[in-house]
């Protein structure tokens, strides 16, 4: 469980936090830079990029990795281990990307309903930690109930501080916004 909020919660919310898109862009020759938004502009990316989407990429893909017989499989086969660690960071980084609104993604979407589908986010995951607490998860293992209670406490907790980092991440840039807007406003009226 520690691994699973350090690559899909933690890590993703610090590699948002470093630009990497926006990195990318401004150290690519301007060909390339334009050819690279026009492909992230696609349809297909575009509809990927929406929050919602995201949102059942990121939690419901975990929701498929405990409450079925993926989670058995992982730890039996290391292909199957790295190609879902791998599916863990990337819906992670974009859930964090999408929602945060801090990278020039495809579909820029209002501060309401970003604020929503973290909200839906964060319950989605707090659920699916009581259901693993319960008992009615990572079927197929061999651990009993009491000794995977303290991975599905960890997942709750450990899942509350990312998403409430994340918060912080997505109304900072509120208001950052806000504050820009009110300046460009003093601005006009103020010669």
């Amino acid at each position: 469980m520690l691994q699973h909020l350090m690559s899909g919660m933690f890590a993703p919310l610090l590699l948002a936090l470093g630009w990497p898109l926006t990195l990318l862009l401004r150290n690519v020759p301007v060909l390339m830079a334009r050819r690279l938004i026009r492909w992230l502009h696609a349809p297909p990316l575009s509809l990927i990029a929406l929050p919602v989407s995201a949102l059942l990429l990121n939690v419901g893909g975990l929701y498929l990795l405990y409450l079925t017989q993926l989670y058995r499989l992982t730890l039996e086969h290391p292909a199957i281990h790295a190609v879902v660690a791998f599916h863990v960071v990337s819906a992670g980084l974009l859930y964090t990307v999408v929602l945060a609104g801090i990278e020039p993604v495809s579909t820029r979407t209002s501060f309401r309903t970003r604020v929503v589908v973290l909200l839906l986010g964060s319950a989605g995951h707090a659920t699916l930690a009581k259901v693993l607490y319960a008992g009615h998860g990572a079927l197929g293992t061999a651990g009993t109930v009491p000794q995977l209670q303290p991975a599905a406490q960890l997942m709750y907790y450990g899942g509350d501080l990312a998403e409430l980092l994340l918060f912080v991440v997505v109304f900072q840039g509120w208001f950052r916004q806000r504050e820009q807007a009110r300046q460009r406003t003093q601005q006009i009226v103020l010669p």
